[in-house]
């Protein structure tokens, strides 16, 4: 499936954006698993002299990239020290990342295509 595009007028902070995972079980089913990416940021790069914005995306996984935060009754969050392959980074106004996608139901379109092309071969 081709990527998909994002307009710089769509893309705000805290937008929610899917990518399926698929793969094969040792009794061979095909399993699948939506992950959500969540945009942190959209910002300019660091040193650049360029007006070229970049959209920051972060993986939100429970323990890893978002719990709680303190003993606070209801502080949960973004923790502090989030792993690099948790991260993705696009140019605002291009296409997403690969295998990103603005829903869903895009995402599992995209899982399914990918598979059916893979159990051909």
């Amino acid at each position: 499936m081709k990527a998909q595009a994002y307009p710089p007028s769509v893309i705000r902070k805290g937008a929610v954006l899917y990518a399926a995972l698929y793969y094969i079980s040792d009794d061979d089913k095909a399993k699948v698993e939506v992950t959500e990416w969540i945009v942190r940021s959209i910002q300019k790069r660091r040193n650049s002299t360029s007006d070229q914005r970049y959209v920051n995306l972060a993986q939100k996984l429970d323990g890893i990239t978002w719990g709680k935060r303190s003993r606070k009754n209801g502080d949960f969050g973004w923790l502090p020290s989030i792993p690099s392959w948790c991260l993705k980074q696009f140019r605002e106004g291009g296409e997403l990342p690969f295998g990103v996608y603005t829903t869903r139901l895009a995402a599992l379109k995209f899982a399914k295509v990918s598979l059916q092309e893979e159990v051909q071969y």
